[in-house]
């Protein structure tokens, strides 16, 4: 697994779990774009396409999290299917 090194995943008990079933944990500069590449602008198309129809539709804020989730839902579903 490789992140950006941004404090997520570097505890003590994830390390562990992480050996214990042979995963290789790998890191970058955190919050360097040039080295996250297509993890960080898929991350960044999805919250700025899923604020674009929230902002247009009206949406309460409060809804925004769940909604997010369900667009993200969606989109793995529909690349599952092919």
């Amino acid at each position: 697994m490789r992140n950006d090194n941004g404090r997520e995943y570097l505890s003590h008990s994830f390390k562990n779990f992480m050996a214990s079933h042979g995963i290789l944990h790998q890191t970058s500069c955190a919050y360097i774009p040039q080295q996250n590449g297509v993890a960080e602008r898929k991350n960044k198309h999805l919250v700025e396409t899923t604020r674009t129809m929230l902002i247009h539709g009206d949406v309460p804020q409060r809804f925004w999290v769940m909604l997010f989730l369900v667009h993200v839902i969606s989109l793995i579903a529909c690349h599952l299917q092919f």
